[in-house]
């Protein structure tokens, strides 16, 4: 069974560009090409609680997966 993401609702599109931006910025961190201020930073971006609480469950699941702590 395949998954075609552009028929998904337009929040949980929103949803799956949220984690997509948490992976790479705990990428970057790890990697030592950004910093936790670029993930607070984009954080504060978000419009609502919704939202960041969606971007925390994903950088803190991409933290766990790249052993940040």
């Amino acid at each position: 069974m395949s998954i075609n993401l552009s028929d998904l609702p337009a929040e949980d599109k929103y949803r799956v560009e949220l984690d997509k931006q948490a992976s790479y910025l705990v990428w970057k961190v790890k990697h030592s090409q950004g910093s936790e201020l670029d993930i607070s930073e984009q954080r504060s971006k978000l419009k609502t609680e919704q939202h960041v609480l969606w971007f925390d469950e994903s950088v803190s699941k991409y933290r766990q997966m790249m052993n940040l702590g």
